[in-house]
């Protein structure tokens, strides 16, 4: 096959073609070469590592740039429509394969995941201090408020941590008035007998 070398056009066999420059090229290399350069320059198959390093770069970028916008889609727990609209839109425009695209989701939601159980226990340790005096009252419940939607907490989540945390210190409901009966028990057949 001709290749350009210093001006002229020399006949090479394409196994031969590797052992004529100092970097080691692959057939895939000189195949993609002559079809992005119709044809092949021995300055530029000089330079096919450090193009592909380029080429690899830039996939690198897209990538990332792709990861982010997931992850501004992904960070209220859910994509809305129009979110997964411009999110496929973008994933085409970068040439992002379908299957990066599901690993690179299934990695962020699983990450998102581990950080809202973080943050729900961290929230029900914060409950647990609220309700040390077994009531949520004026500062407490303005900074629970404001600590539940930084943290992504939904209102029935906050209910249920409550009632755990009730029952954590309090006991299930009604064992306190089932001992506060049972004293007053004791203390009527302490005083009768």
């Amino acid at each position: 096959m001709p290749v350009r070398t210093d001006g002229k056009s020399v006949q090479m066999r394409v196994r031969d073609i590797d052992d004529a420059t100092s970097v080691h090229i692959t057939l895939s290399d000189i195949v993609r070469e002559a079809i992005k350069e119709h044809g092949l320059e021995m300055d530029r198959l000089e330079q096919v590592e450090e193009y592909k390093r380029e080429a690899l770069e830039e996939t690198e970028r897209e990538s990332e740039v792709y990861k982010r916008a997931l992850l501004t889609a992904w960070r209220d727990g859910r994509v809305t429509a129009t979110e997964r609209f411009l999110v496929e839109e973008l994933r085409k425009h970068l040439k992002i394969p379908e299957e990066q695209h599901r690993r690179l989701e299934a990695e962020i939601v699983r990450k998102l995941a581990l950080d809202h159980m973080e943050f729900r226990r961290i929230y029900r340790t914060v409950l647990e201090v609220a309700l040390a005096d077994r009531e949520i009252a004026g500062p407490e419940a303005s900074i629970l408020e404001g600590l539940r939607r930084v943290m992504r907490i939904s209102r029935r989540e906050h209910e249920e941590l409550v009632k755990e945390v009730e029952i954590a210190i309090c006991g299930p409901p009604g064992s306190e008035r089932d001992l506060q009966r049972a004293a007053l028990r004791l203390l009527k057949e302490q005083d009768a007998g």
